[in-house]
């Protein structure tokens, strides 16, 4: 039997994991822990991001009293646009302790929780789980998978994002010319800008990784989920260079045009809905 979880009131986020995921997590990930702690302020995904994800989330028309987990919520961003849209039954979690601090005074009415998916599911079963940009940094996205499944009611939403791969199709091909441009800084920098995610270029997190519509569909099926919508954002992502508004400018010009007529699986960000059976 499971160990139970401590679960905060508003304002008071756990200050620690209990019974066997501590003992786990503690071992195995503390360092990593260290440093989401230490990057909690910066681990938020810029403000259309969260636009899109609240688009789609709109687009299903849940009820307001729906229970609602937002796994991997970092400091807050998308719980505090949950609550704008007037959910009140919302749950935040995160395996680090600095994030749910920043998340607390964002959303006062959710309740937060100190908690790790990869290794338990959560301790109360919801209407509507999501997790965004936590697929892409997970060490073992499998168990967690399962552990949301087992934590989701029967006919509950799961709403997932990953950064697909595809998006860079098929100029990725060409990212191995970059060892012949070693003399040509400047030149080597462009070709992976055009052909290679920041994911697969920085290598500065242990797990990160990135996927294609077909590993997450893999995977998603594999956890006993069943897809019943795909949405995209974020055409030729590679056009964006941090730092550069008029780069965003651009990409918004881009949305509004090609992106209205691209499928889901050439867009750099991908949106699984999935119910469970």
């Amino acid at each position: 039997m499971q160990a139970d979880r401590q679960v905060a009131h508003p304002h008071e986020p756990a200050t620690a994991l209990s019974g066997e995921t501590e003992s786990i997590t503690m071992r195995r990930k503390s360092p990593l822990i260290a440093r989401f702690d230490r990057m909690a302020p910066a681990m938020e995904n810029l403000p259309d991001f969260y636009d899109w994800v609240v688009g789609v989330f709109s687009h299903y028309h849940l009820a307001k009293d729906a229970s609602i987990a937002d796994v991997g919520c970092g400091p807050g961003a998308l719980l505090e646009r949950l609550a704008g849209l007037g959910y009140g039954r919302l749950l935040g979690t995160d395996f680090s302790q600095a994030s749910l601090k920043l998340a607390a005074p964002r959303a006062p009415g959710a309740r937060l929780l100190l908690h790790d998916i990869e290794e338990a599911p959560l301790p109360e079963t919801q209407d509507v789980v999501l997790m965004t940009t936590v697929m892409d940094f997970l060490a073992s996205p499998h168990p967690a998978l399962a552990n949301v499944r087992a934590t989701l009611r029967p006919g509950g939403l799961f709403f997932v994002t990953i950064r697909n791969l595809w998006a860079y199709f098929p100029w990725y091909h060409l990212r191995g010319l970059a060892g012949s441009l070693e003399r040509l800084p400047r030149a080597r920098h462009w070709l992976l800008q055009l052909t290679t995610p920041l994911a697969l270029r920085r290598g500065d997190w242990p797990y990160e990784a990135m996927y294609t519509p077909r590993d997450a569909r893999s995977m998603l099926a594999k956890a006993g989920f069943r897809i019943v919508g795909v949405h995209g954002a974020q055409v030729l992502p590679m056009l964006w260079v941090p730092g550069v508004p008029w780069m965003r400018a651009l990409q918004r010009v881009l949305e509004g045009s090609m992106g209205l007529v691209a499928p889901p699986w050439l867009k750099y960000r991908l949106m699984f809905v999935c119910t469970a059976p």
